[in-house]
């Protein structure tokens, strides 16, 4: 009878042991996937952000090529 509980209770602990490997691999996959989604996040506002001074930088140099005078004086 002790051999049969003593079985019952290293099986138990092993299966506890295996569910906490599966759970820490599940945890270790799931906070790569989000630093992946983060890193995909980043280079995407990067690349707008790139954009955007483009095309301010290009309005910037239009209106200075079109005049080059300030249309108001002064006095």
């Amino acid at each position: 009878m002790y051999q049969y509980c003593q079985y019952k209770r290293q099986m138990e602990k092993d299966g506890m042991t295996r569910a906490m490997e599966i759970l820490s691999k599940k945890d270790m996959e799931k906070k790569a996937r989000e630093a992946r989604r983060e890193k995909i996040r980043e280079e995407r506002r990067k690349n707008k952000d790139q954009e955007q001074d483009a095309q301010i930088a290009a309005l910037a140099e239009a209106k200075q090529n079109k005049d080059g005078k300030s249309w108001w004086k002064v006095w």
